[in-house]
């Protein structure tokens, strides 16, 4: 079982038999609580996971051995071998949009910072605290949080790289 950004409070029911699908984000492995999917069932010692997130992801993993089969399935439910990894992208982009791209003093834009990982997935990222916004003339503009307000008539550069990126 894994879960994203949370820990993992589903456990297998006795005398269920599940489907896995090595595909993390297949609805039809979700398991009611707590967005917990089935990624895989049998009797090997490894799986390849895919369609997992970027690195601002953190999954938990547990896995339950089990006994019999059918109706009669017992799960370990008292000792999971348990993990937590961090998502396998990085980042491969970031793509930076203003709205309007002209900002009269006193007036605001939106800023959009979009980082998008090697994984494909991407992300708004403009809220986030780890991205670092910068200003080359920070006497034209202050920019953060997804917001540059225009101080003075001028020209500048608003930079937003995120830490993967640097």
């Amino acid at each position: 079982m894994i879960r994203a950004n949370g820990k993992i409070v589903s456990e297998p029911l006795q005398g269920y038999t599940y489907t896995g699908d090595t595909v993390f984000t297949n609805p039809a492995t979700l398991l009611g609580a707590g967005n917990t999917h089935v990624v895989y069932v049998g009797s090997g010692n490894s799986v390849t996971v895919t369609g997992l997130g970027g690195t601002n992801n953190t999954y938990d993993i547990a896995v339950f051995s089990y006994s019999g089969s059918g109706s009669s399935i017992v799960y370990n439910r008292d000792v999971p071998a348990t993990n937590r990894i961090i998502g396998p992208g990085q980042v491969a982009q970031v793509a930076f949009t203003l709205n309007p791209s002209q900002i009269p003093a006193g007036g605001a834009a939106v800023a959009q910072v979009t980082a998008t990982y090697t994984s494909g997935d991407s992300y708004d990222v403009s809220s986030d605290l780890t991205t670092i916004w910068t200003v080359t003339d920070p006497t034209v503009v202050v920019a953060g949080s997804g917001v540059v307000t225009g101080l003075t008539n001028g020209t500048t550069t608003v930079t937003a790289p995120t830490p993967g990126e640097m």
